[in-house]
This record gives C-alpha cells, structure tokens and sequence, in this order.
C-alpha cells in the first residue's frame, strides 16, 4: 500500500505543466526539420520556432513561480 502512495507521489512530480511543455518542444524538433527540409518552408518552421520558444517563456514562468522544489 506505501509503495503505490510512492509511485503515484513520484509520477506526480514527473507530469507537471513544465515537462509537458519540454516534452512539446521536443516534440517540435522533426516538425521545424520537416517543414524547414521537405516543405521548402522556412517561414512556417520560423513560425514554430517561434511557438517553441514561447512555451519556453511559459515553461520557466511556471516552473518558478508554481513549483516546489522538493
């Protein structure tokens, strides 16, 4: 019964809002390749370019101001 209490503490620290938005970014790497590589575009991959360094921002906004380090 402890350990499971354990677990799910554990994974809630793991899937907070900041890693979500880091996993986005990675996430976002083939997509900016893609678009920049197939597609010609270099527009649309500077548009996600852009898009991924908002969430960046946003990462280190939330990480620091509603985290606890623990």
């Amino acid at each position: 019964m402890q350990s499971e209490v354990n677990q799910e503490e554990n994974l809630n620290r793991i899937i907070t809002v900041p890693n979500l938005l880091s996993f986005f970014r990675l996430c976002l790497i083939p997509v900016i390749i893609w678009s920049y590589c197939v597609k010609k575009n270099p527009l649309l991959a500077g548009e996600i370019l852009l898009l991924s360094g908002l969430t960046d921002l946003a990462d280190g906004y939330i990480a620091n101001n509603f985290c606890m380090a623990g």
